[in-house]
Protein backbone atom coordinates (compact mmCIF):
# COMPACT_ATOMS: atom_id res chain seq x y z
CA UNK A 1 0.00 0.00 0.00
CA UNK A 2 1.30 3.49 -0.77
CA UNK A 3 2.03 5.61 2.31
CA UNK A 4 -0.59 8.17 1.34
CA UNK A 5 -3.27 5.51 0.99
CA UNK A 6 -2.48 4.25 4.47
CA UNK A 7 -2.88 7.76 5.88
CA UNK A 8 -6.18 8.19 4.00
CA UNK A 9 -7.55 4.97 5.46
CA UNK A 10 -6.52 5.98 8.95
CA UNK A 11 -8.10 9.42 8.54
CA UNK A 12 -11.36 7.83 7.48
CA UNK A 13 -11.31 5.80 10.69
CA UNK A 14 -10.76 8.92 12.82
CA UNK A 15 -13.64 10.78 11.19
CA UNK A 16 -15.97 7.80 11.43
CA UNK A 17 -15.64 7.77 15.22
CA UNK A 18 -17.24 11.20 15.57
CA UNK A 19 -20.08 10.27 13.21
CA UNK A 20 -21.40 7.35 15.27
CA UNK A 21 -24.93 7.99 16.62
CA UNK A 22 -25.58 8.05 20.38
CA UNK A 23 -27.01 4.92 21.96
CA UNK A 24 -29.19 4.55 25.02
CA UNK A 25 -27.56 4.17 28.42
CA UNK A 26 -27.61 0.38 28.45
CA UNK A 27 -25.68 -1.10 31.35
CA UNK A 28 -24.38 -4.64 31.45
CA UNK A 29 -22.23 -6.27 34.08
CA UNK A 30 -19.93 -9.21 33.40
CA UNK A 31 -17.98 -10.49 36.36
CA UNK A 32 -15.34 -13.17 36.64
CA UNK A 33 -17.00 -16.35 37.90
CA UNK A 34 -14.05 -17.06 40.21
CA UNK A 35 -14.26 -15.62 43.73
CA UNK A 36 -17.79 -14.39 43.05
CA UNK A 37 -18.75 -14.58 46.70
CA UNK A 38 -15.74 -12.53 47.74
CA UNK A 39 -16.51 -9.93 45.06
CA UNK A 40 -20.08 -9.65 46.26
CA UNK A 41 -19.13 -9.19 49.91
CA UNK A 42 -16.53 -6.52 49.17
CA UNK A 43 -18.42 -4.57 46.53
CA UNK A 44 -19.54 -1.88 48.98
CA UNK A 45 -15.93 -1.28 50.06
CA UNK A 46 -14.43 -1.03 46.57
CA UNK A 47 -13.87 2.34 44.95
CA UNK A 48 -15.49 2.62 41.51
CA UNK A 49 -13.42 4.10 38.68
CA UNK A 50 -15.08 5.19 35.42
CA UNK A 51 -12.85 4.74 32.37
CA UNK A 52 -13.12 6.58 29.05
CA UNK A 53 -11.21 5.17 26.08
CA UNK A 54 -11.28 1.67 27.55
CA UNK A 55 -11.05 -0.01 24.15
CA UNK A 56 -8.01 2.11 23.20
CA UNK A 57 -4.41 1.82 24.30
CA UNK A 58 -4.59 4.40 27.11
CA UNK A 59 -7.70 3.06 28.79
CA UNK A 60 -6.69 -0.54 28.12
CA UNK A 61 -3.37 0.00 29.90
CA UNK A 62 -5.17 1.46 32.91
CA UNK A 63 -7.50 -1.54 33.07
CA UNK A 64 -4.56 -3.96 32.85
CA UNK A 65 -2.65 -2.11 35.55
CA UNK A 66 -5.63 -2.28 37.93
CA UNK A 67 -6.44 -5.93 37.22
CA UNK A 68 -4.44 -7.11 40.23
CA UNK A 69 -6.42 -4.77 42.50
CA UNK A 70 -9.96 -5.91 41.73
CA UNK A 71 -10.79 -6.37 45.43
CA UNK A 72 -10.00 -2.69 46.03
CA UNK A 73 -11.31 -1.09 42.83
CA UNK A 74 -14.31 -1.73 40.62
CA UNK A 75 -14.13 -0.59 36.99
CA UNK A 76 -16.95 0.85 34.91
CA UNK A 77 -16.33 1.66 31.25
CA UNK A 78 -18.14 3.67 28.60
CA UNK A 79 -18.30 2.21 25.10
CA UNK A 80 -20.41 2.79 22.00
CA UNK A 81 -20.65 -0.92 21.21
CA UNK A 82 -22.46 -3.41 23.48
CA UNK A 83 -20.05 -6.02 24.79
CA UNK A 84 -19.25 -8.12 27.82
CA UNK A 85 -16.01 -7.59 29.70
CA UNK A 86 -15.17 -10.04 32.51
CA UNK A 87 -15.14 -8.35 35.89
CA UNK A 88 -16.03 -4.92 34.50
CA UNK A 89 -19.31 -3.03 34.39
CA UNK A 90 -20.11 -1.76 30.90
CA UNK A 91 -22.18 1.33 30.12
CA UNK A 92 -23.15 1.59 26.46
CA UNK A 93 -23.65 5.03 25.01
CA UNK A 94 -22.07 8.29 23.94
CA UNK A 95 -20.20 10.79 26.09
CA UNK A 96 -22.34 13.63 24.76
CA UNK A 97 -25.50 12.09 26.27
CA UNK A 98 -26.19 13.40 29.80
CA UNK A 99 -28.38 10.43 30.75
CA UNK A 100 -25.55 8.07 29.82
CA UNK A 101 -23.10 10.13 31.88
CA UNK A 102 -25.44 10.02 34.86
CA UNK A 103 -25.48 6.23 34.65
CA UNK A 104 -21.72 6.11 34.24
CA UNK A 105 -20.91 8.42 37.16
CA UNK A 106 -23.42 7.15 39.73
CA UNK A 107 -21.45 6.21 42.84
CA UNK A 108 -18.10 6.70 41.13
CA UNK A 109 -14.98 7.68 43.12
CA UNK A 110 -12.49 8.19 40.27
CA UNK A 111 -12.58 9.06 36.57
CA UNK A 112 -10.02 8.57 33.82
CA UNK A 113 -11.02 11.03 31.10
CA UNK A 114 -9.88 10.89 27.48
CA UNK A 115 -11.26 13.24 24.82
CA UNK A 116 -10.95 12.98 21.06
CA UNK A 117 -9.63 15.64 18.69
CA UNK A 118 -12.22 17.49 16.61
CA UNK A 119 -10.57 19.36 13.73
CA UNK A 120 -13.90 20.22 12.12
CA UNK A 121 -15.65 22.23 14.85
CA UNK A 122 -13.91 25.03 16.72
CA UNK A 123 -14.07 24.53 20.49
CA UNK A 124 -16.17 21.35 20.29
CA UNK A 125 -13.66 19.11 22.07
CA UNK A 126 -13.12 21.61 24.89
CA UNK A 127 -16.86 22.12 25.40
CA UNK A 128 -17.49 18.38 25.53
CA UNK A 129 -14.62 17.76 27.94
CA UNK A 130 -15.87 20.52 30.24
CA UNK A 131 -19.42 19.18 30.10
CA UNK A 132 -18.36 15.64 30.96
CA UNK A 133 -16.18 16.80 33.84
CA UNK A 134 -18.93 19.02 35.24
CA UNK A 135 -21.27 16.03 35.25
CA UNK A 136 -18.65 13.96 37.07
CA UNK A 137 -18.16 16.65 39.70
CA UNK A 138 -21.94 16.93 40.19
CA UNK A 139 -21.96 13.21 41.03
CA UNK A 140 -19.30 13.72 43.69
CA UNK A 141 -16.28 12.28 41.87
CA UNK A 142 -13.26 12.62 44.16
CA UNK A 143 -10.31 11.81 41.90
CA UNK A 144 -9.92 12.86 38.26
CA UNK A 145 -7.11 11.92 35.89
CA UNK A 146 -7.24 13.68 32.53
CA UNK A 147 -5.24 12.76 29.42
CA UNK A 148 -4.27 16.33 28.62
CA UNK A 149 -1.80 18.12 26.37
CA UNK A 150 0.80 20.81 26.74
CA UNK A 151 -0.17 24.34 25.67
CA UNK A 152 1.56 25.16 22.39
CA UNK A 153 0.06 28.49 21.37
CA UNK A 154 -1.26 26.94 18.16
CA UNK A 155 -5.07 27.26 18.49
CA UNK A 156 -6.60 23.95 17.54
CA UNK A 157 -3.69 21.99 19.03
CA UNK A 158 -4.59 23.42 22.42
CA UNK A 159 -8.05 21.90 22.94
CA UNK A 160 -6.80 19.55 25.67
CA UNK A 161 -4.91 22.38 27.38
CA UNK A 162 -8.13 24.41 27.26
CA UNK A 163 -10.00 21.52 28.89
CA UNK A 164 -7.32 21.26 31.57
CA UNK A 165 -7.74 24.96 32.42
CA UNK A 166 -11.51 24.52 32.75
CA UNK A 167 -11.14 21.39 34.88
CA UNK A 168 -8.74 23.17 37.22
CA UNK A 169 -11.38 25.86 37.77
CA UNK A 170 -13.85 23.16 38.87
CA UNK A 171 -11.65 22.27 41.85
CA UNK A 172 -11.95 18.49 41.96
CA UNK A 173 -10.87 17.21 45.40
CA UNK A 174 -7.95 15.47 43.68
CA UNK A 175 -6.75 15.75 40.07
CA UNK A 176 -3.83 14.82 37.83
CA UNK A 177 -3.19 16.12 34.31
CA UNK A 178 -1.06 13.87 32.12
CA UNK A 179 0.20 15.99 29.22
CA UNK A 180 0.81 13.60 26.36
CA UNK A 181 2.80 14.00 23.15
CA UNK A 182 3.18 12.01 19.95
CA UNK A 183 2.56 8.28 20.49
CA UNK A 184 4.98 5.64 19.23
CA UNK A 185 1.88 3.68 18.21
CA UNK A 186 0.87 6.44 15.76
CA UNK A 187 3.63 5.22 13.43
CA UNK A 188 2.39 1.63 13.52
CA UNK A 189 -1.32 1.03 14.13
CA UNK A 190 -4.25 3.25 15.15
CA UNK A 191 -7.89 2.32 15.49
CA UNK A 192 -7.21 -1.01 13.80
CA UNK A 193 -5.76 0.72 10.74
CA UNK A 194 -2.09 0.03 9.90
CA UNK A 195 0.11 3.13 9.65
CA UNK A 196 3.10 1.09 8.52
CA UNK A 197 3.84 -0.62 5.18
CA UNK A 198 5.39 -4.06 5.02
CA UNK A 199 6.82 -6.28 2.32
CA UNK A 200 9.27 -9.16 2.20
CA UNK A 201 12.32 -6.94 2.62
CA UNK A 202 11.20 -3.67 4.24
CA UNK A 203 9.08 -2.20 7.00
CA UNK A 204 8.33 1.44 6.18
CA UNK A 205 7.21 3.91 8.85
CA UNK A 206 5.82 7.25 7.71
CA UNK A 207 4.23 10.51 8.85
CA UNK A 208 4.18 14.10 7.60
CA UNK A 209 7.15 14.97 9.84
CA UNK A 210 10.49 15.32 7.96
CA UNK A 211 12.89 12.53 8.85
CA UNK A 212 15.48 14.75 10.57
CA UNK A 213 13.16 16.68 12.94
CA UNK A 214 13.12 15.49 16.53
CA UNK A 215 9.75 14.85 18.18
CA UNK A 216 8.90 14.26 21.84
CA UNK A 217 7.28 10.82 21.88
CA UNK A 218 6.09 8.13 24.28
CA UNK A 219 3.99 4.99 24.41
CA UNK A 220 0.24 5.66 24.63
CA UNK A 221 0.07 2.92 27.27
CA UNK A 222 2.22 5.09 29.55
CA UNK A 223 -0.74 7.41 30.10
CA UNK A 224 -2.90 4.54 31.38
CA UNK A 225 -0.13 3.21 33.63
CA UNK A 226 0.54 6.61 35.18
CA UNK A 227 -3.20 7.07 35.72
CA UNK A 228 -3.33 3.71 37.51
CA UNK A 229 -0.40 4.79 39.71
CA UNK A 230 -2.33 7.93 40.65
CA UNK A 231 -5.46 5.98 41.60
CA UNK A 232 -3.54 3.31 43.54
CA UNK A 233 -1.21 5.76 45.31
CA UNK A 234 -2.68 9.26 45.15
CA UNK A 235 0.31 10.76 46.92
CA UNK A 236 2.58 9.61 44.07
CA UNK A 237 1.78 12.91 42.34
CA UNK A 238 1.09 16.31 43.86
CA UNK A 239 -2.59 17.20 43.80
CA UNK A 240 -3.29 19.16 40.61
CA UNK A 241 0.06 18.26 39.08
CA UNK A 242 0.63 18.68 35.35
CA UNK A 243 2.92 15.84 34.26
CA UNK A 244 4.50 16.11 30.83
CA UNK A 245 5.02 12.60 29.47
CA UNK A 246 8.14 12.07 27.31
CA UNK A 247 9.72 8.68 26.67
CA UNK A 248 12.11 9.69 23.89
CA UNK A 249 13.08 12.71 21.82
CA UNK A 250 13.91 11.29 18.40
CA UNK A 251 13.63 11.70 14.65
CA UNK A 252 11.79 9.44 12.25
CA UNK A 253 15.11 8.03 11.08
CA UNK A 254 16.08 7.24 14.68
CA UNK A 255 12.73 5.56 15.25
CA UNK A 256 13.32 3.34 12.22
CA UNK A 257 16.89 2.55 13.34
CA UNK A 258 15.61 1.45 16.75
CA UNK A 259 12.95 -0.69 15.09
CA UNK A 260 15.52 -2.30 12.79
CA UNK A 261 17.45 -3.52 15.82
CA UNK A 262 14.40 -5.31 17.24
CA UNK A 263 12.49 -6.61 14.23
CA UNK A 264 14.92 -9.25 13.10
CA UNK A 265 17.49 -9.50 10.29
CA UNK A 266 15.13 -10.40 7.46
CA UNK A 267 13.67 -6.91 6.96
CA UNK A 268 15.11 -3.40 6.83
CA UNK A 269 13.20 -0.68 8.69
CA UNK A 270 13.11 2.80 7.14
CA UNK A 271 11.22 6.06 7.62
CA UNK A 272 9.61 8.12 4.85
CA UNK A 273 8.06 11.59 5.20
CA UNK A 274 4.62 12.14 3.66
CA UNK A 275 4.35 15.51 1.82
CA UNK A 276 2.46 17.91 4.07
CA UNK A 277 0.84 19.62 1.09
CA UNK A 278 -0.83 16.32 0.19
CA UNK A 279 -2.83 16.15 3.43
CA UNK A 280 -5.80 18.35 2.40
CA UNK A 281 -6.49 16.07 -0.55
CA UNK A 282 -6.17 12.94 1.58
CA UNK A 283 -8.24 13.93 4.60
CA UNK A 284 -11.73 15.23 3.76
CA UNK A 285 -13.28 18.41 5.07
CA UNK A 286 -11.70 21.08 7.21
CA UNK A 287 -9.59 18.55 9.08
CA UNK A 288 -7.16 17.96 6.20
CA UNK A 289 -6.12 21.60 5.91
CA UNK A 290 -5.94 22.06 9.67
CA UNK A 291 -3.73 19.03 10.17
CA UNK A 292 -1.50 20.29 7.35
CA UNK A 293 -1.29 23.70 9.08
CA UNK A 294 -0.30 22.00 12.30
CA UNK A 295 2.56 20.12 10.64
CA UNK A 296 3.77 23.23 8.79
CA UNK A 297 3.88 25.10 12.09
CA UNK A 298 5.75 22.29 13.82
CA UNK A 299 8.24 21.90 10.97
CA UNK A 300 8.90 25.66 11.02
CA UNK A 301 10.03 25.36 14.64
CA UNK A 302 6.77 26.04 16.45
CA UNK A 303 7.53 23.49 19.18
CA UNK A 304 11.26 24.21 19.50
CA UNK A 305 11.06 26.31 22.66
CA UNK A 306 8.70 23.83 24.33
CA UNK A 307 10.73 20.78 23.35
CA UNK A 308 13.86 22.41 24.78
CA UNK A 309 12.31 22.17 28.26
CA UNK A 310 11.28 18.52 28.25
CA UNK A 311 12.79 15.85 30.49
CA UNK A 312 12.94 12.34 29.02
CA UNK A 313 11.81 9.47 31.24
CA UNK A 314 11.12 11.57 34.34
CA UNK A 315 8.27 9.27 35.38
CA UNK A 316 9.57 5.93 34.16
CA UNK A 317 8.36 6.32 30.57
CA UNK A 318 9.65 3.74 28.10
CA UNK A 319 12.18 4.74 25.45
CA UNK A 320 11.32 3.61 21.95
CA UNK A 321 13.78 0.72 22.32
CA UNK A 322 12.22 -0.51 25.57
CA UNK A 323 8.74 -0.08 24.09
CA UNK A 324 9.72 -2.21 21.09
CA UNK A 325 10.84 -4.94 23.50
CA UNK A 326 7.66 -4.82 25.60
CA UNK A 327 4.85 -4.09 23.13
CA UNK A 328 6.06 -2.39 19.97
CA UNK A 329 7.54 -5.30 18.01
CA UNK A 330 4.33 -7.30 18.52
CA UNK A 331 2.28 -4.30 17.36
CA UNK A 332 4.37 -3.99 14.19
CA UNK A 333 3.84 -7.71 13.53
CA UNK A 334 0.09 -7.26 14.03
CA UNK A 335 -0.02 -4.34 11.59
CA UNK A 336 1.93 -6.27 8.96
CA UNK A 337 -0.37 -9.28 9.41
CA UNK A 338 -3.42 -7.07 8.89
CA UNK A 339 -1.93 -5.70 5.69
CA UNK A 340 -1.08 -9.19 4.44
CA UNK A 341 -4.65 -10.39 5.03
CA UNK A 342 -6.33 -7.39 3.41
CA UNK A 343 -7.55 -7.77 -0.21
Amino acid sequence: LPALAVLTAAAAGWLALSALPPLNGLVSSSRDSSNTEHLATTQEQRRVIAVFGATGVQGGALISALAAHRYEYSLRILTRTPRTWPGIEVVVGNMNDDSVLDTLFAGVWGVFLVTFSDFERDGAEALLGERVAARALAHGVQHLVFSSGIRTGFPFMDAKADIEDRLRAMAFPRALYLQSGFFYENLVLKGGEPRVRCNATHIIFSSPMPSAIKVAMHAASTIGRLAARSFLTPAAFANGAAVRVVGDYITGDEFAAAAAAHLGPTRTAVYEAIPVDALPSLIPGRAGERIAEMYRWYIAGGMAAIDATHVVGAHGEETVRSWLLSDGAALVAEACALLASSP
